[in-house]
């Protein structure tokens, strides 16, 4: 009996996951598609290599920023290149049914994590009733259909991974509570790092989990056997951190950097979140209660979320909460764990907003993993909802006699949550609101020409974007506003910068000081960018068609949403120089290496590296062979250096300084490698001078390739044993 109510709430599951898909994305145009605020595109598969499996030291004028976890939130993404780009399906379907795919993923796994979770608490999975399974159900259509998963949703399918984590947190806590219990089996503990992988490997709710699961165990702490627990919770912790190599070495590495709070939360979000303690109880969580965002935009279902109707549903929420814990007594301590968890949410949700934000503050800027919640109003609430599905699973459904009166009351919860479904904005903004969060478009022809005749030049090179946009704001060939990740910035092959006055002092001389183009030198920008498809910037655009024109600049394209110029070549600078006039050539191999050949350098020369300042930026000298390089982009997947460098010592790092006011600099120094090296390292002229082959790498990604080779070996001894434990019982029967 369970087992086939188990069974047909899944299908009913999985029905609300179809039609929810064909009712969203009815009507839309084949081959438009979805660009949300951190959503990535593809131009090319160099480009798709670059975001998937490469760690992104993106650069900026003054602030030097390690991005290592957009490999990973560019999965689903990558799919709807391969599929919808390379494939020539239509887009918006894939894109369909990735949310489908995401949708039901979260259904299916928490309903079965809340089924075990319950069974647990009983102790009997034989006493479980038709009843108790149906309002489990209602329970896992709360945890879908509730504000915080909505806006998950409309962020787009860049947090696509993120969603797998939610639906896995269920199933985490549950084999949680058998560890704590010691009723873990060893096939179990498999399964458990199933689910760690996603909600760890992501890192979004990484903090959130682990502060709920430190209550969970002081909580059960007399329950606790500790032989067992401690040996058990350190094999779980071992072989988790290296299933999660990938992005836990190149963290660790950078993190030991002095610099790495203040790179990763200059201009945190959390300074944006506005309201006290009372603001995510009243809203039940998450971004559209705050209302001071720029240039971030309000979700076009706002609205909807701060009105009186909504915020009495919420409120309601804890009105039920109290009178279930007055009432119930057997079950009273299990209740106060998970109230407790849900307090500790709330408090961290309001950010460093009064009561006592001065505690969040400190963790944020002192404790470098608390980077990973720098926005606590989408990561903390994620236990808002656990909390509140647990108190109602292990209260509501005890009360038999008024189980009618309950089923209302939490149908009537997930009908008032999912009001966005019905209009479709929890994934499509309306096309008429000025600022929405996401938008469905095509791309403009204009942005394709100035993409293409971009993307043509083999050159290694910066487009400047004026006047600063965000990186946000643009139209699409309709004129309708969106508010995403910029296109522009996605499809071009070399970096685009946009002038930040928080940010960019050089650029601040050349903009804002309308000091002549010579500012520019040094910074790598060979093409200007006016961007005419700004909406609210008419006036500031037309002062930078003044300013660019005055410098001499070639206007190289002009249609209707966008002007490229060229600047003059006395001012393009090579992303790489050596001063005194040396010979030499070089490659880029992808964005984390470049191959450099130097003839003839006899005295101790400057290298020049235009890009921003990090210490992780390493010089390595190779075994010497004649190579002539062209200075562009000779892209490669994978080289041997991604392996050599973790067992070789990088050249003249006390030289390697900042230059510029951003960029790197090292000494080069010959008299120092004839005097330490091997002469099969380089070749020695009859002058004296000598020739050099260096490799200038982003040594975070070696540890990245490493943590891959590891984690996958892990994971394939972990299947072999799973594989062998069903083999062996299936022997048994």
């Amino acid at each position: 009996m369970a087992k086939n109510n188990i069974n047909i709430h899944l299908y009913i599951l999985v029905t609300i996951s179809i039609l929810i898909s064909i009712y969203v994305f009815y009507n839309l145009e084949k081959y438009s598609f979805l660009i949300m605020h951190d959503s990535d595109t593809f131009n090319s598969v160099n480009d798709f290599y670059n975001k998937f499996f490469l760690l992104r030291h993106q650069f900026y004028y003054g602030l030097s920023s390690f991005e290592f976890l957009a490999p990973f939130q560019s999965f689903f993404t990558g799919v709807l290149y391969v599929l919808g780009y390379k494939l020539n399906f239509y887009s918006v379907y894939i894109t369909s049914f990735i949310y489908f795919f995401i949708q039901t993923y979260i259904l299916i796994v928490s309903y079965i994590g809340f089924c075990k979770i319950y069974t647990f608490y009983r102790g009997n999975d034989n006493i479980i009733s038709r009843s108790d399974y149906t309002n489990i159900l209602l329970i896992t259509l709360f945890y879908f259909f509730n504000p915080f998963n909505i806006i998950n949703i409309n962020n787009g399918i860049f947090f696509s991974l993120s969603y797998l984590a939610y639906g896995s947190i269920p199933f985490f806590f549950y084999y949680l509570l058998k560890l704590i219990h010691n009723k873990l089996n060893i096939r179990e503990v498999i399964f458990f790092l199933y689910h760690i992988f996603f909600i760890f490997y992501i890192t979004t709710y990484l903090i959130p989990v682990i502060l709920a699961s430190i209550i969970l165990i002081l909580f059960n702490i007399k329950k606790i056997k500790w032989i067992n627990f401690v040996w058990r919770s350190l094999l779980i912790i071992i072989f988790t951190l290296l299933l999660t190599l990938p992005v836990t070495m190149p963290f660790i590495s950078q993190s030991i950097n002095s610099d790495f709070i203040s790179d990763n939360l200059v201009n945190s979000t959390n300074s944006l979140i506005k309201g006290g303690v009372l603001t995510p109880m009243r809203g039940l969580f998450h971004w559209p209660l705050y209302t001071s965002w720029s240039p971030r935009s309000l979700y076009t279902f706002s609205e909807y979320y701060n009105n009186y109707i909504f915020a009495g549903v919420s409120l309601s929420m804890y009105i039920a909460m109290i009178i279930f814990l007055i009432k119930s007594k057997k079950e009273n301590g299990i209740v106060l764990t998970y109230i407790f968890i849900l307090l500790l949410a709330i408090f961290f949700t309001k950010g460093s907003n009064p009561p006592f934000g001065d505690i969040f503050s400190y963790l944020i800027n002192n404790v470098s993993i608390f980077g990973a919640v720098r926005s606590p109003d989408n990561k903390f609430p994620v236990l808002i909802i656990f909390a509140f599905s647990m108190i109602f699973l292990l209260n509501i459904i005890k009360y038999n006699k008024h189980v009618k009166y309950i089923r209302i009351y939490l149908i009537l919860i997930i009908l008032a949550f999912s009001y966005p479904f019905f209009t479709r904005e929890a994934v499509l903004s309306k096309d008429n609101y000025p600022k929405s969060g996401s938008y469905v478009f095509k791309i403009p022809e204009e942005y394709k020409e100035v993409v293409n005749y971009l993307n043509n030049d083999s050159n290694l090179y910066k487009v400047l974007s004026l006047p600063s946009s965000g990186g946000y704001r643009s139209y699409d060939i309709n004129n309708k506003l969106f508010i995403g990740r910029d296109i522009i910035s996605t499809l071009i092959r070399e970096n685009i910068v946009s002038y930040e006055p928080t940010q960019d002092e050089i650029l601040k001389q050349f903009v804002l000081d309308n000091k002549d183009i010579t500012s520019l030198k040094y910074t790598n920008i060979k093409y200007i960018l006016i961007r005419k498809d700004l909406f609210d910037r008419s006036q500031d655009i037309e002062k930078m068609f003044q300013l660019v024109e005055s410098t001499g600049s070639q206007k190289i394209i002009d249609n209707q949403y966008l002007s490229l110029y060229k600047v003059t070549e006395e001012i393009f600078k090579p992303k790489i120089i050596i001063n005194n006039d040396i010979n030499y050539s070089f490659n880029k191999i992808n964005i984390t290496q470049y191959e450099i050949s130097i003839k003839n350098i006899q005295n101790k020369s400057d290298l020049s590296f235009l890009e921003g300042f990090n210490k992780n930026y390493k010089l390595y000298l190779n075994r010497h062979y004649s190579i002539e390089r062209n200075n562009d982009n000779s892209f490669k997947y994978f080289t041997e250096n991604d392996i050599k460098v973790l067992f070789k010592q990088p050249l003249f790092e006390d030289s390697h300084k900042l230059v510029y006011d951003y960029a790197n600099q090292w000494t080069i120094d010959p008299e120092y490698i004839k005097a330490n090296f091997d002469k099969s390292m380089y070749k020695e002229n009859p002058d004296g001078s000598i020739d050099l082959e260096l490799t200038l790498y982003f040594k975070p990604q070696s540890y990245f390739y490493l943590g891959i080779i590891i984690s996958g070996t892990t994971l394939i001894l972990c299947l072999s044993y799973l594989g062998y434990t069903f083999y062996r019982q299936r022997n048994k029967k």
